[in-house]
């Protein structure tokens, strides 16, 4: 599976903001991504939204959403050149 975005530059930045308003800690892991979100109201729906955006143009990773504990977690996860990818798409945020 190729590692590649398939977004534009604009729709790149746009989704990075979206991003970066939600996230309060990132943690870099050995496979990809941890995202624990920030504590408001709407949180789970965006994140859920864009991780399903993320796995229409970043396939090969794999993205899961839990909102089942006080904070909502978004893990990221690849193999090979995919973990570089996740972790240049998160790291500085």
């Amino acid at each position: 599976m190729p590692i590649a975005c398939t977004l534009g530059s604009e729709d790149h930045r746009d989704r990075r903001e979206r991003w970066l308003r939600l996230i309060e800690e990132t943690r870099i892991t050995p496979r990809g991504v941890h995202l624990r979100l920030r504590r408001a109201s709407g949180v789970a729906e965006e994140a859920r939204d864009l991780v399903e955006l993320e796995r229409e143009c970043c396939s090969f990773a794999r993205w899961t959403v839990d909102s089942d504990c006080p904070v909502v977690v978004v893990d990221a996860s690849a193999t090979g050149e995919g973990i570089k990818a996740l972790h240049a798409m998160f790291e500085g945020g």
